[in-house]
């Protein structure tokens, strides 16, 4: 036998399952928006600091260059006395290293023959 009502109320079910399926989906969607737009502001924002900091270091390289234009003689001066000094440290530690190594070697040599 086909009831109307039975089946009316199954449809009505139906109905109810679909809205709150798409009701669900909305809430989805609101929030994947939500969630988009506010990566977004937070990316923009990341970018401006970004950009403030290049600007800040920008900057700081126009007044290094006037720095060192103005002082051409004194830079050189700097530069030179810090490579003297890397030269320096270099044959305190490395040179000394291989000093003691062709020593060892020299010894192994002359006790192997």
């Amino acid at each position: 036998m086909h009831d109307p009502v039975l089946e009316c109320l199954e449809k009505a079910e139906k109905v109810d399952e679909i809205c709150q399926a798409f009701e669900n989906s909305e809430k989805a969607w609101e929030e994947e928006r939500a969630n988009f737009h506010s990566e977004k502001q937070q990316m923009l924002e990341d970018l401006n600091k970004e950009k403030l900091a290049k600007e800040n270091l920008e900057e700081k390289v126009k007044e290094l260059e006037k720095v060192v234009s103005e002082y051409p003689d004194r830079m050189r001066e700097a530069t030179t006395e810090a490579v003297h000094k890397a030269i320096e440290e270099f044959k305190a530690t490395e040179v000394k290293e291989l000093e003691d190594k062709a020593s060892d070697i020299a010894s192994s040599t002359i006790i192997f023959n």
